[in-house]
C-alpha cells in the first residue's frame, strides 16, 4: 500500500529536496564554467580502474552492470518487491552504474547536461527512467489526493515541487489530468532522485579536481571559460552511430523532436523496401536467395518436442511449405512497403506542421491541436507497424540455423524477451553475435528504425507525458484509419490463399538451378542463354502471381509490363524524375549502362575506392574475376564520394549524400557475420545506387597522384 502523508508533510519533503537540488546545481554550474575542460581532459586520460575508484568514492556501492533495474527485476520475486525491494536505487537511477559511467564519455555527458541545464528540464526524463520500478511496484509513490505538483516550467527552488490543491488553483486539476504537471507521488520520486544525483556530480568534480579546495573551486580565483566541445555519438568504427546515440540519451538533455532526421531515416527505409520489391521482380538470383533465407527461418524447420521434423518438410508435402514461404515473402514485401510509405507521408506532414507552428511550440504552452493530433496518429501507426516485424523476429530468431539447436517447436516461456534483451545481448556478448544469422540481423535493424522513431516521440518532453491520456480521445479514429490502410493488404492476403498459389509456389521454389544467374561470367552464347532462362523462369512466376491478384489492387504498381521492364531512376539536376527503360531486347550486360538524360558528375577516387566501384558496377567485358568487397573498403568508397555515414541498429547503415543534388539517403546492410560483401550482394548494391542516383561504372576514375 502506498503511504498516505498529509499535504504539509509532502510540502516539507518537496521543499527540502528542491533546495538541495538547486543548491547543488548552482555550485555544479559554477564549477563547470571554470573547470569543465580540465575535468574532461583528466577523465579521458584515466584508466578504467582509476575511473571506477573515483566513481565509487562519490557513489559507494554503485551497481556494476548496465541497466541495473533489469538485473534487480531478475533477482527478486514479485512478492519480495512488493514487500519492499532491496534494490530501490537500481530502479531509481538505472543510468548510474559502473559499466556505463566508467566509459570515457558518458560521465562527462551527464556532468555537462545536468550542470549546464536547469533541473526542471530533466523532470519528465527522470520520471520515465523509473518506469520499470513503478510498474513492478519496486518503487511505490506516495498517494495524496486532490493535489498537483509543479515541476515543469519552474525557475526557482521555491516553485520547483510546489504543491497545489485543486480547490485553490483553477488549473491544478487540469494540469494533473492532462499530465502537464505531476502527481504528488511521482513528483516526490523525481525530486528524491535529483537530490541524490546532483550532490554526486559535485562530489565527482571534487574528486577529479582533488588539489583544489572546496572553498576555492568556484571562486573568482578561477576565471569563467568557454564551454568545451565534446565529440560523441560515434562507435568504434569512427562513424556516427544510432546505437551510440541511444546509449548516450539518458545522459544528455532530452532531445528535441528532430523530424528532419526521422524523415531521412524513414525515406531511406522506404526506398530499401521498394528496392527489395523490385529486386524480387527482376533479379532471379536475389529471388532465389530470399526464398531460401525465408524458408531457413521458418518454424517448420525446427524439430518438435519428440525430435520429429514438421510434416510440411516431408518430401511428398514440400509444396505446402513452398506455398507458405512464397505467401510470406510476397505479402511481407508489399505490406512493409505500404506501411513505410504511410509512415514517411505522416512524418513529412509533421515536419510541415512543426514549421507552420514553430512560434507556438513552447514548453509552457499546449501544442497546437492539429500538430498534437498528428503526433498522436504517428505514434499509433508506429506502434501498430512494429507489431508484425516483432512477431516475425521472435519466430525467425529461434528457427534460424545458428539458433535452431537450442529450440524445439514450442513457444518461448517469455514472449517479450527478444524485445527487451536482443540488441543489448549483441553489444554485451560477442559470442552471441555468432548466433545471429544475417537474415535476423537485418530484421533487428529494420525493426529498430521504427522503434527509434517511437523513442524520439517519447523524448518530446514535456508533451510526451500527455500522449497516453490524450490518445484515448482519438484511438478509435486512428483504428479506423489504420484498418483502411490495411484493407488492400487484407484483399491481397485473401487472393494469395487461393489454390492457384500452390502452382505459383512450384514456380518459385529454386531447386534445379532454375534461377541460376551467371552474371559474373564473360558473355558467351551459353551464359546469355542461362541469364535469359533464369529471367524467363522468374517472369513465369510473376505472371502467375499477377493473375492471382485482383485487378483492382494497385499494390503491384501501374502495370505488369512496367514491372517486367528494368526500372532505372535517372536523377537529373533540378528534376528528380525517373524513367523506365524497357530492356526486353537488350542483353543483360547492357543493364549496367543506363541511358543518362543529363550529365552525371565524374568522381576522382583513389585505387581502393575505384576497386570497390568497379565491383559494384561490374562489367564482365571490362573487368574479370570479381571478388568480395571488405565492408571497410565500401565505407571508404562511399565516404570518398561525399556520403555522410551513420551506423543505425543491427546491420543497418545510413548513407546520406552531401555533395549531390539529391538529399535522399540510402540504407545498406553490413555483411554478417563476416565483414565482406559477396559479389552478388555488391552487384545489387550497385543496382540500388543506379536507381537512387543514376550512377554507373563510367562515372569513377582514378585520382591523379599529386
Amino acid at each position: 500500500m502506498p503511504e498516505l502523508p498529509s499535504p504539509a508533510k509532502v510540502r516539507r519533503q518537496a521543499g527540502e529536496y528542491s533546495a538541495k537540488v538547486f543548491a547543488s546545481h548552482h555550485l555544479l554550474k559554477q564549477i563547470l564554467e571554470r573547470h569543465e575542460a580540465t575535468i574532461q581532459k583528466r577523465w579521458t586520460k584515466k584508466t578504467r580502474q582509476q575511473r571506477l575508484q573515483i566513481l565509487l568514492k562519490a557513489w559507494p556501492a554503485m551497481p556494476a552492470s548496465h541497466r541495473p533495474d533489469f538485473e534487480a527485476f531478475r533477482r527478486e520475486s514479485k512478492e519480495e518487491r512488493e514487500r519492499g525491494s532491496k534494490y530501490k536505487g537500481h530502479y531509481m537511477w538505472p543510468y548510474i552504474n559502473q559499466e556505463d559511467l566508467s566509459q570515457p564519455k558518458l560521465m562527462l555527458l551527464l556532468l555537462n547536461a545536468r550542470g549546464r541545464c536547469p533541473p526542471p528540464a530533466f523532470a519528465a526524463a527522470d520520471n520515465d527512467a523509473m518506469h520499470l520500478g513503478k510498474v513492478t511496484k519496486a518503487l511505490v509513490p506516495i498517494f495524496l489526493n486532490l493535489h498537483t505538483m509543479v515541476l515543469h516550467g519552474a525557475t526557482t527552488a521555491e516553485g520547483y515541487g510546489k504543491l497545489l490543491d485543486w480547490d485553490s488553483h483553477p488549473d491544478a486539476f487540469d494540469w494533473m489530468h492532462t499530465r502537464k504537471q505531476f502527481l504528488p507521488g511521482e513528483g516526490l520520486l523525481i525530486l528524491e532522485a535529483q537530490a541524490r544525483l546532483m550532490p554526486f556530480l559535485v562530489d565527482f568534480c571534487h574528486e577529479v579536481l582533488h588539489e583544489i579546495s572546496a572553498d576555492a573551486i568556484a571562486s573568482s580565483a578561477y576565471s569563467i571559460q568557454p564551454e568545451p566541445f565534446l565529440k560523441t555519438d560515434s562507435d568504434a568504427s569512427g562513424f556516427t552511430s544510432l546505437a551510440a546515440m541511444a546509449a548516450e540519451a539518458p545522459y544528455r538533455l532530452p532531445a528535441r523532436l528532430d523530424l528532419e532526421r526521422l524523415t531521412s531515416l524513414l525515406e531511406a527505409e522506404m526506398s530499401a523496401a521498394e528496392d527489395h520489391v523490385w529486386a524480387l521482380r527482376e533479379d532471379p538470383a536475389y529471388f532465389a536467395d530470399q526464398f531460401r533465407e525465408i524458408k531457413d527461418h521458418r518454424q517448420e524447420m525446427l524439430p518438435d518436442t519428440k525430435g520429429l521434423p514438421h510434416p510440411a518438410t516431408h518430401r511428398l508435402r514440400e509444396n505446402t511449405l513452398w506455398a507458405r514461404v512464397t505467401f510470406g515473402m510476397l505479402l511481407d514485401a508489399y505490406a512493409n512497403l505500404e506501411s513505410l510509405t504511410e509512415l514517411h507521408r505522416q512524418v513529412q506532414n509533421l515536419s510541415m506542421l512543426q514549421q507552420k507552428f514553430h512560434k507556438e511550440i513552447l514548453p509552457t504552452k499546449d501544442l497546437p491541436k492539429e500538430y498534437f493530433v498528428s503526433l498522436l496518429r504517428f505514434k499509433y501507426f508506429l506502434e501498430q507497424t512494429a507489431k508484425g516485424p516483432l512477431d516475425k523476429l521472435k519466430v525467425a530468431a529461434t528457427a534460424s540455423p545458428p539458433m535452431r539447436k537450442f529450440f524445439v517447436r514450442e513457444p518461448p516461456v517469455d514472449p517479450d524477451s527478444t524485445k527487451i534483451f536482443l540488441e543489448r545481448l549483441l553489444q554485451a556478448e560477442p559470442k552471441a553475435d555468432a548466433l545471429i544469422s544475417a537474415h535476423v540481423a537485418k530484421m533487428i535493424g529494420d525493426l529498430a528504425i521504427v522503434t527509434q522513431s517511437l523513442k524520439q516521440l517519447e523524448l518530446y518532453q514535456p508533451w510526451a507525458q500527455q500522449f497516453e491520456m490524450a490518445s484515448a480521445d482519438h484511438v478509435e479514429d486512428f483504428k479506423e484509419e489504420y484498418t483502411a490502410l490495411q484493407k488492400p493488404m487484407a484483399q491481397l492476403h485473401a487472393a494469395f490463399l487461393q489454390k492457384g498459389l500452390d502452382y505459383a509456389a512450384r514456380l518459385a521454389e529454386p531447386s534445379g538451378g532454375k534461377f541460376t544467374y551467371p552474371y559474373s561470367k564473360r558473355r558467351t552464347k551459353e551464359t546469355v542463354d542461362a541469364l535469359r532462362q533464369a529471367e524467363s523462369n522468374l517472369d513465369m512466376f510473376w505472371a502467375k502471381v499477377d493473375d492471382l491478384s485482383p485487378p483492382w489492387t494497385k499494390i503491384f504498381g501501374p502495370s505488369t509490363a512496367h514491372f517486367k521492364s528494368s526500372k532505372i531512376k535517372i536523377k537529373t539536376k533540378g528534376d528528380p524524375s525517373e524513367t523506365s527503360n524497357n530492356n526486353d531486347n537488350v542483353a543483360p550486360s547492357d543493364a549496367t549502362k543506363p541511358k543518362v538524360l543529363d550529365s552525371q558528375p565524374t568522381f576522382s577516387v583513389d585505387a581502393r575506392a575505384l576497386k570497390v566501384f568497379r565491383t559494384l558496377f561490374f562489367n564482365p567485358e571490362v573487368t574479370s574475376t570479381p571478388g568480395s568487397i571488405p565492408w571497410n573498403d565500401f565505407l571508404h568508397a562511399m565516404a570518398s564520394t561525399g556520403f555522410q555515414i551513420e551506423k543505425l541498429y543491427g546491420s543497418v547503415w545510413q548513407f546520406s549524400p552531401t555533395i549531390l543534388d539529391i538529399e535522399r539517403g540510402i540504407h545498406f546492410h553490413e555483411p554478417h557475420p563476416k565483414g565482406k560483401i559477396p559479389f552478388e550482394v555488391a552487384r545489387r548494391h550497385g543496382r540500388r545506387l543506379t536507381r537512387a542516383y543514376g550512377w554507373f561504372g563510367g562515372m569513377f576514375m582514378l585520382k591523379e597522384k599529386q
